[in-house]
C-alpha cells in the first residue's frame, strides 16, 4: 500500500546536501516515549529542537504507520553527524511503541518511506551494503564516523526483526509485486483521439499490477520507482499519446512523475 506523508515543514533555509548518497534509518531510542502519542511527542520535541539550531531528521514513522515529514529532502539535515549528514538526501526516525499491533503497521510504513526516498533520490534500495544506498545509524557511525548511535537495529531486534530480515525487507520491500497478465480480448470502444496537450483531472490511480514511474512519459525514460498493485497514487493530468495514457503527479520533493495507466484503451487499474 501507498503511505499519505502528514507535512510539517519547519521554517529552514538550509543549504542543499553535497551530495544525495544516503537515506539513513534512525529510530528515537526513547524507552520512556513508547504510548499512543509517541509520535506527536516526537516531532513537538524535534520541532522545537530545530528551531533552536538542534539536531532533526526529515521524516517521522509511528502510532500505526503514520508519516509525517518536517524538514524538506535534499537540503543538510542534522541527525547522523558531521560526515554523513551533507551527504543524505533524508533522514527518516521511527518512535517507539509497546504495542505489537502498532509496531507491524510502524514496521511497515517504515520501509515502504525508505524504499521510496531511495528511489526517489536514484539510489539502490539496499541496506548497510558499500556504496551508495539505505544506511542504518550503525553504519554511519562504523564507516563514517563523527557519530556514535547504533539504530535501529536494538529496536527492531527487539521486536523480532533480525538485522538480515530487515535488510532482506529493504531490499524486496513488504508487499509482492503482481505479473501483469493480458487480459482475453474482448470488444472495446476504440480508444479516444490523443489529446494535444496535458488534460488537467485530479483522480487517485490503484494499478491492478507493479507499474513502473518514470521521470518523462515515454517507456524508455528513467524509471524512479514503482507502484505495487493495490497501491493509490493522486494524479493531477494525464496525456493520451495513441498507445498509451500517461498520469502526470509531482513527487512530494517536487519531480515531475509519469505512470501509465491505459495501452489502447484498456485500463491497468481503477480510478476513483
Amino acid at each position: 500500500m501507498a503511505y499519505q506523508i502528514d507535512y510539517r515543514i519547519i521554517d529552514y533555509t538550509g543549504r542543499k546536501t553535497d551530495a544525495n548518497n544516503y537515506v539513513i534509518a534512525h529510530e528515537s531510542g526513547n524507552p520512556k516515549n513508547v504510548g499512543p502519542n509517541s509520535l506527536e511527542n516526537e516531532v513537538k520535541y524535534m520541532q522545537s529542537q530545530a528551531a533552536k539550531g538542534g539536531a532533526f531528521t526529515s521524516h517521522w514513522v509511528g502510532s500505526g504507520g503514520k508519516i509525517i515529514q518536517i524538514a524538506p529532502v535534499g537540503k543538510i539535515q542534522y541527525g547522523a553527524g558531521g560526515v554523513a549528514n551533507p551527504k543524505s538526501f533524508a533522514q527518516v526516525e521511527l518512535a517507539r511503541t509497546n504495542d505489537a499491533a502498532t509496531f507491524k503497521k510502524d514496521y511497515a510504513a517504515y520501509v515502504w518511506l525508505l524504499r521510496m526516498l531511495a528511489a526517489e533520490c536514484g539510489i539502490p534500495q539496499t541496506l548497510d551494503t558499500t556504496g551508495k544506498g539505505i544506511k542504518t545509524h550503525l553504519w554511519v557511525t562504523k564507516n563514517l564516523g563523527n557519530t556514535t548511535h547504533t539504530d535501529p537495529y536494538g529496536y527492531l531486534n527487539s521486536w523480532g526483526i533480525s538485522n538480515a530480515q530487515f535488510a532482506k525487507d529493504i531490499t524486496n520491500g513488504l508487499e509482492n509485486t503482481i505479473t501483469p497478465v493480458t487480459p482475453a480480448p474482448t470488444p472495446t470502444p476504440a480508444p479516444p483521439k490523443p489529446a494535444s496537450k496535458w488534460v488537467a483531472e485530479s483522480g487517485t490511480f490503484s494499478p491492478n499490477f507493479a507499474i513502473n514511474v518514470r521521470n518523462a512519459p515515454n517507456t524508455s525514460a528513467g524509471i524512479v520507482a514503482t507502484y505495487s498493485a493495490g497501491e493509490r497514487v493522486r494524479y493531477d493530468s494525464y496525456f493520451n499519446d495513441g498507445r498509451y495514457v500517461w498520469i502526470h503527479y509531482k513527487s512530494y520533493s517536487g519531480h515531475d512523475r509519469y505512470m501509465v495507466c491505459r495501452e489502447n484503451g484498456t485500463a491497468w487499474g481503477s480510478f476513483y
